[in-house]
């Protein structure tokens, strides 16, 4: 008996060596699982577009109408009344118009003949030949003009036929005194000479001159 008790003794202590074995292997698990878990916290997961919340697109309100603009204006129609055309009636037979009558030809008018255009000339002036200063000088002083120391000036004017020649002197203005005046035509007549004048058509013509001697008596 005593050698059943001290076997039945082992097995027990061998049994409750192993449970205390598993209990501690378990909290040692239990423990290395903890750590992990705190020291080690995994990532979150990726969002993908699947997993986006959607979005709901919210409706506006429509906008009020517009009471500005101004309703167009309706004008009553008047009531148009009924026209009715009548035909209007042609004649069956045509309307008969008389003959226009043959007129005579126009005269025919011969062209007017014209004059041959003859040859024109510009009129032209008598022209003195030789030089006016000439034809009355100091020398030709009067005697008593001078010793009475008249002086002045006398305005003539020729008469010039168509050869040219001093027909007639007529003193215009006096220088007033009769002695230089009537030495002005005698002087003047006798010395002067000129070429004719001419008229439109080239031919010698009767003329006039008219010119002016200032009588002044030499200082000495």
């Amino acid at each position: 008996m005593a050698y059943i008790d001290h076997r039945t003794g082992g097995n027990q202590r061998v049994v409750a060596t192993a449970v205390v074995a598993l209990i501690q292997g378990a909290a040692i698990v239990a423990l290395i699982n903890g750590f992990t878990v705190k020291f080690f916290k995994p990532s979150p997961p990726e969002r993908t577009e699947a997993a986006q919340i959607p979005l709901t697109p919210i409706p506006l309100p429509p906008p009020p109408p517009d009471t500005t603009l101004e309703k167009p204006i309706v004008e009553p129609r008047m009531p148009v009344p009924d026209v009715v055309l009548t035909p209007r009636q042609i004649p069956a037979d045509p309307i008969s118009l008389p003959p226009i009558p043959d007129f005579p030809p126009a005269p025919r008018a011969d062209p007017i003949p014209q004059p041959s255009p003859t040859q024109t000339f510009a009129p032209r002036a008598a022209k003195p030949r030789n030089a006016p200063g000439g034809w009355a000088t100091t020398n030709d002083y009067p005697a008593r003009d001078l010793r009475e120391g008249n002086q002045g000036v006398t305005r003539f004017s020729l008469a010039i036929d168509a050869n040219g020649r001093v027909q007639s002197c007529t003193v215009i203005t006096s220088s007033g005194h009769p002695g230089l005046d009537q030495a002005t035509c005698e002087k003047v007549s006798r010395r002067a000479q000129f070429e004719p004048a001419t008229d439109g058509e080239g031919k010698r013509v009767a003329s006039t001159y008219t010119s002016a001697i200032r009588w002044r008596i030499p200082q000495d």
